[in-house]
């Protein structure tokens, strides 16, 4: 798997949605997922960047799930900034 660059990662979840495409821990099932730090989110939920990461482990917004999930660094497959949300996506 490649690695990615936290910093880079970091700067791209609070500019936008991005696509993260990750092994999970769990059951080593391939998911896809759509996450941002956007600051209105971050605000909504009263964190800051300092609390959505520990380690390897990151946590951000999930656009699908309407919800906190997270993902292992060392286990990303592909980091996309930047997505723009087909409706489907959205709903």
């Amino acid at each position: 798997m490649p690695v990615y660059d936290m910093s880079d990662m970091l700067e791209g979840l609070q500019s936008g949605i991005c696509r993260i495409i990750f092994k999970k821990k769990s059951n080593d099932l391939i998911r896809i997922m759509y996450g941002t730090w956007a600051p209105e989110v971050l605000e909504r939920e009263k964190l800051s960047p300092d609390d959505l990461t520990k380690g390897n482990l990151v946590v951000v917004w999930d656009i699908e799930k309407n919800g906190l999930r997270s993902f292992d660094l060392t286990r990303v497959i592909d980091f996309t900034p930047n997505i723009e949300l087909t409706t489907e996506q959205k709903s």
